[in-house]
């Protein structure tokens, strides 16, 4: 090649011209020319332009090397170094690799392909809008060496470049960037005439129903006070533009125009339904900030405000509402009010009213009946067009009302991340990190559960559908929570908001602050025999990483000899098989040991054991592993640190091990069980800040353990979810057989938590 390029650049090859030829880099790559020195690679290209070059015509030399470089694997592939993120044997930086025929990951030292996906064999891309991460999901069908990964997540600051260019080459993959929503149906004029009469109905309803604010400008006191002010000529003049205005913005019903449902530039004079003089003016402020937002003032000019006021102001309006219910019906009324009639659908205006309606309705909904009824029907109303923006507007307002419908109330009003994805038609999206370093952008509805989630992040990760006992948790720090099954996931990224601004206006600038950032994770949370499936890859590589996790943190109670097992086995999966060089392994025993052991591991111990498991693959290392981890009985059971004072035979600091069993106490990390309770023996447990009670009992006594925890909440739900799941009919066909043949004729004994309803407990917050 580099003969070629000389021909082409030089000509005929000519003697005493080796000066041509000392520019090296020009003709070989550093990679290659770093080898040798200049003086060495001269006389090497003089040779080559002489071999290769000599007597060619510069289209001939041209036509050569191209012909040449055709023959080279990534031909045609345009290269873009990435950073991936998780673990695997290949390491972060990679090559992503973009053709004609599909995307490659590609090793960055000797550019060896390590996999090729055609373009049929990925389903979907995914741009994180915030942070530069890139997302490739493939199909579920694949069966080569690639089938253990689903989703591809690297980090890149050229994502846009990236995503651009697969567009060009494979347009189904655009749906990052055009939006997919269904063909929508024309409607019929009858259709049209239906809708419109449905919404003239719920108008009359809600007037019948005498919830509405009667408007002071009627016909009536129009004469009222015209009369004795005008000449006869000028009252029938204004009397005809009056009528007119009303018969422009439709009929008149017991005193309600048109307009009074109709857009409005200028503030509202009074509340548009019945409210109490204190509510009617934080009513009158929020239609003022209604109108700021959407770039009106008070006498018309457009008002041009910076992003974060905007989000500020969306929310002062949400949280005024959803605080009373009248207030939010008046919220539900002067948006229905804004987004009805304007005169031009497309504006920048009537597209900001829209966006806060649909806002308002994938939060919470109006509790009125009649209110609701009107609500959707003027979003069907609307959602008839197939032309403008506003219906495209109203038909995201309607998936988010049915999506909203039925969930559990908010508790917060929308954080700014829900509120710019919200207003723009998107989905949420945020981060979802596992115990294997990986972590997903993953998009969800603003009324999703973290049961939805669950089933979103499985599919993402190509877990099982039927794979039970997942949550998710939010950390913060070295603390965690497990979320509730209902509880709503836009709810805790909302109060995540309020910590950061809490703790950042309130921050005092002479001491510094360990900031922390809240995020969410995956991993199981119910170890039950029957939610146990190590035939799935994709469990088997969850579970492997979260007991590597328990272990970091010095969640089980490890001997010296099992420290060094543990490290050799881990060593064969991360390494390989021992060569004969010295290995150091601080680095390979950090990532499965508590650091307090760390220090003290012999390393030629380690070398010892880790010749000994030489040709095992990485899966049977990571299976003996977890053999070698279910020799402790407790080794499913998830632990919490506790304290004691109601005994002065144990130890003050305790382990308090929650598993399908029940409850166990052990000294502080230790194997050492000082007592064990079946949760057929527990009668009732309560939660508080700091502190967990637990009444025990028998048919003969009654006791009562008070111990002393910060995660007092999550002991408590942890207990509810495991005794949930054993009060199945299932479990309880097997209590009750193994109860009758044990029974000893004393009936006597109180009811546990097993054979009564699960306690209501608060959500921490």
């Amino acid at each position: 090649l580099a003969g070629l390029q000389c021909q082409v650049s030089l000509g005929d090859p000519k003697e005493s011209t080796l000066e041509y030829y000392a520019d090296v880099e020009n003709y070989i790559p550093f990679r290659i020319s770093r080898i040798r020195s200049s003086d060495t690679w001269v006389p090497i290209l003089a040779q080559a332009h002489q071999q290769y070059g000599a007597g060619r015509s510069e289209l001939m030399a041209k036509v050569l090397y191209l012909s040449c470089v055709m023959q080279y694997p990534l031909y045609g592939t345009t290269m873009f170094h990435v950073t991936y993120r998780g673990y695997w044997s290949y390491g972060n930086s990679l090559i992503l690799g973009v053709n004609c025929e599909g995307l490659m990951l590609i090793k960055p030292e000797d550019k060896f392909v390590i996999y090729e996906f055609r373009y049929t064999d990925v389903e979907s891309i995914f741009l994180d809008p915030s942070d530069c991460f890139l997302t490739i999901n493939l199909m579920r069908h694949q069966n080569d060496n690639a089938s253990a990964h689903k989703c591809f997540v690297f980090e890149t600051p050229q994502k846009s470049e990236i995503g651009s260019l697969i567009v060009s080459y494979c347009p189904g993959l655009a749906g990052w960037i055009i939006e997919n929503e269904a063909p929508v149906k024309a409607i019929t004029n009858d259709d049209r005439i239906r809708l419109y009469h449905n919404v003239i109905n719920c108008r009359r309803s809600l007037i019948d129903s005498d919830m509405l604010n009667k408007p002071q400008d009627t016909p009536g006191s129009f004469l009222k006070n015209t009369l004795r002010r005008l000449s006869k000529h000028k009252l029938e003049k204004l009397w005809a533009e009056h009528i007119g205005s009303l018969s422009d913005h439709g009929e008149t019903y017991k005193g309600f125009s048109g307009s009074y449902w109709s857009f409005s530039r200028q503030p509202i004079s009074q509340s548009l339904s019945r409210l109490s003089e204190q509510d009617e003016q934080i009513a009158l402020q929020m239609f003022q900030i209604i109108l700021k937002y959407a770039g009106l003032g008070q006498n018309g000019e457009v008002v041009r405000r910076a992003e974060d006021e905007h989000v500020t102001l969306i929310q002062n309006v949400m949280e005024r509402s959803m605080r009373k219910e009248s207030l939010l019906c008046e919220l539900y009324l002067q948006l229905i009010k804004q987004t009805t009639e304007h005169p031009d659908p497309n504006s920048r205006v009537n597209l900001r009213h829209w966006a806060l309606l649909s806002l308002t309705c994938s939060v919470i909904l109006p509790p009125q009946h009649n209110i609701r009824k009107y609500l959707i029907a003027h979003l069907r109303k609307c959602a008839g067009d197939c032309v403008t923006e506003e219906g495209k507007y109203a038909r995201f307002a309607e998936k988010c009302v049915s999506k909203t419908k039925g969930t559990r109330r908010r508790q917060w009003p929308p954080s700014r991340e829900e509120i710019l994805c919200t207003i723009n038609r998107r989905l949420i999206y945020a981060r979802f990190h596992f115990m294997d370093g990986q972590y997903h952008a993953i998009e969800f509805h603003p009324s999703s559960t973290a049961k939805d989630v669950v089933e979103i992040v499985k599919n993402k990760i190509g877990l099982r559908k039927t794979a039970m006992g997942y949550a998710i948790y939010e950390v913060l720090g070295n603390s965690e929570r497990s979320l509730v099954a209902e509880e709503k996931l836009a709810d805790v990224m909302s109060k995540w908001e309020r910590y950061r601004n809490a703790n950042t206006g309130t921050a005092n600038t002479s001491k510094p602050i360990r900031k922390h950032s809240h995020i969410f994770l995956f991993k199981k949370h119910l170890f039950l025999d029957q939610y146990m499936d190590l035939d799935d890859p994709v469990e088997k590589e969850l579970l492997y990483h979260q007991v590597l996790h328990g272990l970091r943190c010095d969640r089980f109670p490890v001997t010296d000899n099992e420290a060094v097992m543990l490290t050799s086995l881990q060593a064969q999966v991360e390494l390989g098989d021992c060569e004969d060089n010295v290995i150091e392994y601080r680095q390979v025993s950090c990532h499965c040991l508590p650091s307090r052991l760390v220090t003290n591991l012999p390393n030629e111990d380690i070398a010892m054991h880790h010749q000994s498991l030489r040709g095992m693959t990485s899966a049977e290392a990571k299976k003996a592993f977890l053999n070698l981890i279910k020799s402790w009985p407790l080794h499913r059971a998830t632990i919490f640190d506790v304290m004691q004072s109601f005994t002065s035979n144990w130890p003050r600091v305790l382990w308090l091990a929650v598993d399908q069993a029940g409850l166990h106490l052990l000294e502080h990390r230790s194997r050492n069980a000082l007592c064990s309770y079946e949760y057929d023996s527990i009668l009732s447990y309560s939660p508080a800040v700091n502190c967990l009670m637990i009444i025990t009992g028998s048919d003969k006594k009654q006791s009562k353990i008070i111990l002393t925890t910060s995660q007092a909440f999550q002991v408590a739900n942890l207990i509810r979810e495991y005794t949930e799941v054993l009060q199945s009919p299932q479990s309880f066909k097997k209590r009750e057989s193994g109860r009758k043949n044990g029974m000893n004729g004393s009936n006597s004994r109180p009811v546990s938590i097993l054979h009564k309803p699960a306690p209501a407990i608060e959500m921490q917050t």
